[in-house]
């Protein structure tokens, strides 16, 4: 059985985390979670479960996953973002994935925990958007095996941006796939920023990456327009 390590990057998500790491701990699962620093009660909560690992490194989403990687005993590092949650049967979706299909890589479909027709639209396009380019953001919870996260270098420390460039690399020269079941995410992003207005502005820092807009410069325009 192919043994999975779930990493998760935090800065001040102790309203959201518990609920993670309750679930998780209730599987057989390595769990490490990684915090860049935050001033909130993450040790206290963490420290709850004794399975669960807390390491801290520099800010910065890809430089925390990376040091959660590097600690890793795991053959495969499923990343996940606080605010999210496995499907049921989620991790034995990923094993499957790994040993039946042969991937090395993968992610799950979304879907936003908010109510309403246009929030599950949105969850819906995310999802064939990233099923036709293979390239899911991070909240898809992205799963690749340790050998081939080590082998292309783990992820590049970018300020914003980090998953697709992982997922550009991975696509380009290993198999991988999106799992059918859905992930859930919260929709807080979109309705606390407002729901077009945020998807206008995802998919706008989407295509200005992908037309090679440097991840230092949308990072700053995406600081400005928040």
């Amino acid at each position: 059985m192919e043994r999975i390590t779930v990493i998760i990057p935090t800065l001040n998500e102790a309203e959201t985390i518990g609920s993670m790491l309750s679930s998780l701990s209730q599987q057989v699962v390595e769990v490490i979670v990684v915090d860049g620093g935050s001033g909130d009660s993450i040790r206290e909560i963490a420290n709850k479960f004794p399975e669960v690992t807390l390491i801290t490194s520099q800010p910065g989403r890809a430089m925390q996953m990376n040091a959660g990687a590097e600690a890793a005993s795991g053959d495969v590092l499923l990343f996940l973002h606080a605010d999210t949650a496995l499907p049921d049967g989620g991790l034995e979706l990923i094993r499957q994935a790994i040993v039946q299909n042969g991937w090395e890589w993968g992610w799950f479909n979304v879907r936003l925990d908010g109510h309403g027709i246009l929030l599950r639209l949105i969850g819906w396009l995310i999802s064939l958007r990233s099923r036709m380019t293979s390239t899911p953001s991070g909240d898809m919870g992205i799963f690749v095996t340790t050998k081939t996260f080590r082998r292309i270098g783990g992820y590049e420390e970018l300020p914003l941006m980090e998953d697709l460039d992982l997922a550009r690399r991975l696509h380009r020269s290993f198999s991988g796939g999106a799992v059918i079941a859905c992930i859930t995410t919260s929709a807080r992003r979109w309705l606390e920023g407002g729901t077009v207005r945020t998807v206008f502005l995802m998919w706008s820092l989407r295509w200005m990456y992908f037309l090679r807009v440097s991840p230092k410069r949308l990072a700053k325009w995406y600081a400005d327009v928040r």
